[in-house]
């Protein structure tokens, strides 16, 4: 036998794992259909009594003319357009028992390094939701198509004081499962999971919502948990310590009433916040003008503007309210097909009113030859009589001095002379009512010809416009017209803080 040798090296043979047994069923996951939803109501929930806020509501349930029509020709609203863009990505709701509503998550809440934050895209001014018509539920996963009908509902706030304008104030929980079942709702997960975490709570001494409170704030204790997962951990805490600064929100710090320019700019940011998802924010300005006028009316009430600071200030954020309108290539050839319509029409109107005025003065041309006629006569009587009065009435004139000593002489050709005056006279008197009547009788025909003439020159002057407007590249001359913005940051602030220091 080999002498073992008591030095030698065996290498390391690990061993060898047990046989994994797979415990999972072996069916293969079940595949959700996408349902494409008929109808959906959606859900405007105020949240403010405001006037302006109503106001805010009408106008984006109006038709919208920036979007395109639908199918039926139809321009819809702006809340329309937006319930179908926020829901044509497919929504999964198969976790949740109950589908009855759904509440889009529209605050964002965040825990930092600098601490809990949250954001509102409506900003407490208004809630949404949506429903299946006839209160159907959802299905498992949903969503919506262009042809999907939407209907809007509003839901004001029932208060007891029609004067009151306080916001609505959320409650705070009052048991952990309401508190740990509104978790799995804002995470879109099964109502049914807060049972399973309260009892996993409970197994570490966590029964209220103050003892969950306490463990929360306290970092040590909080990691100690290890009967719940972390993702689970993470929702739990951020919700409880954001649900302190989301207060921040509620009605008792509400400063709409002590500042009504606040409120219209809140507005404006809802506003733009529709318009920003339908993608047609570029039509809306970015301040509100009634916001800027209102709140440099609210500062000098407060602030003794001493020279044209606030005029300059007002004037400067007054840029900011302009309307922007971009000329995209198909509303430019809109506007050119609606420009030529116009000029056609002008062009076929003056060829109307051309055949109208030549039967017009064909009419009128016997009777210009009459009014031609009797105004020659007309002349020619005053001609006439200025003749004679020359001539023949002055040499009787004269005569009758000659013969002063011959009264009754003096007296016939005196008599003699006034006749053949008056015999004048009456001529003139004649041929001017002849003129009269005639170019009485002709007016009726000039009228209405100087009427179309007149029309005839307005639409050639309108038709060398619409060859001039056909002409300009409407990109081109809105770029070229196109306010730009000033850039800077504005500080603002009582005298002594530093805001004049660059």
């Amino acid at each position: 036998m080999t002498e073992k040798n008591p030095y030698a090296h065996e290498p390391f043979n690990p061993p060898k794992p047990p046989p994994k047994v797979d415990t999972r069923t072996s069916t293969p996951p079940r595949s959700v259909e996408v349902v494409s939803i008929d109808e959906i109501v959606l859900n405007i929930r105020f949240r403010n009594n405001r006037d302006e806020l109503k106001k805010l509501v009408i106008e984006l349930m109006e038709p919208n003319k920036h979007l395109k029509p639908n199918a039926n020709g139809e321009r819809v609203s702006t809340l329309h357009q937006y319930a179908l863009v926020s829901t044509r990505e497919p929504i999964d709701m198969s976790n949740q028992r109950i589908r009855t509503t759904y509440r889009p998550n529209l605050f964002i809440r965040k825990n930092d390094a600098f601490g809990p934050w949250n954001f509102n895209y409506l900003l407490n001014l208004l809630e949404i939701d949506y429903q299946c018509e006839g209160n159907k539920d959802f299905p498992e996963v949903w969503k919506t198509s262009s042809t999907t009908k939407v209907r809007i509902e509003r839901h004001e706030i029932k208060t007891t004081d029609p004067s009151s304008t306080t916001s609505v104030v959320e409650e705070d929980d009052v048991r952990i499962e309401d508190l740990l079942k509104k978790i799995c709702l804002l995470n879109k997960r099964d109502e049914n999971e807060a049972n399973e975490w309260k009892k996993s709570l409970n197994s570490e001494s966590i029964s209220t919502i103050e003892h969950l409170r306490e463990a929360v704030t306290n970092e040590y204790c909080w990691d100690k948990i290890t009967s719940i997962k972390s993702l689970v951990k993470q929702m739990i805490r951020d919700y409880v310590q954001l649900k302190a600064a989301s207060h921040t929100f509620n009605a008792e710090n509400n400063t709409y009433d002590k500042s009504t320019a606040t409120l219209l700019g809140d507005i404006h940011r809802v506003r733009r916040y529709f318009h920003h998802v339908i993608e047609t924010d570029q039509y809306i300005p970015y301040l509100d003008r009634e916001a800027v006028d209102t709140a440099i009316r609210e500062i000098r009430l407060v602030y003794n503007d001493d020279g044209n600071v606030l005029n300059n200030i007002h004037a400067y954020l007054r840029t900011f309210c302009l309307q922007t309108n971009h000329a995209s290539k198909e509303a430019q050839n809109q506007k050119n097909d609606e420009w030529t319509e116009k000029r056609n029409q002008l062009i076929e109107q003056n060829k109307g009113y051309n055949i109208q005025i030549d039967r017009l003065r064909e009419t009128a041309t016997t009777k210009q030859i009459l009014v031609d006629g009797e105004r020659m006569g007309y002349e020619r009587a005053i001609k006439e009589r200025d003749k004679e009065k020359a001539t023949t009435i002055e040499e009787l004139f004269r005569k009758a001095a000659a013969n002063s000593t011959d009264f009754a002489t003096s007296l016939k050709l005196r008599d003699q002379a006034r006749k053949i005056e008056e015999a004048n006279d009456k001529k003139v008197a004649d041929a001017k009512h002849r003129l009269e009547k005639a170019e009485k009788d002709l007016a009726p025909f000039l009228g209405p010809i100087k009427e179309l003439e007149e029309k005839i020159v307005e639409n050639n002057r309108q038709i060398r416009d619409l060859d001039a407007y056909l002409k300009i590249d409407l990109a081109v001359a809105h770029q070229m017209l196109k306010v730009k913005f000033g850039r800077g940051l504005l500080l603002y602030g009582p005298p002594g803080t530093g805001i004049h220091k660059r």
